[in-house]
């Protein structure tokens, strides 16, 4: 298995400063926790695939 992202030392820190802007909005436009969405992926087609690849041809998996 290999990990290809680390969290940044202070990802703590930014969470927190995150809440806190959401919290501040949340008051200043009156809007709803229920009124908050959360799109944490990007669409994509299947199509877009290209014609060459990331690594030797006949690996079995490619590191991502």
């Amino acid at each position: 298995m290999h990990i290809v992202q680390k969290l940044p030392k202070d990802v703590e820190d930014k969470i927190i400063s995150f809440h806190q802007y959401i919290i501040k909005h949340l008051k200043e436009m009156a809007f709803k926790f229920g009124q908050i969405g959360n799109m944490d992926e990007t669409p994509m087609t299947f199509g877009m695939a290209g014609f060459r690849t990331v690594n030797k041809k006949g690996d079995k998996t490619v590191t991502v």
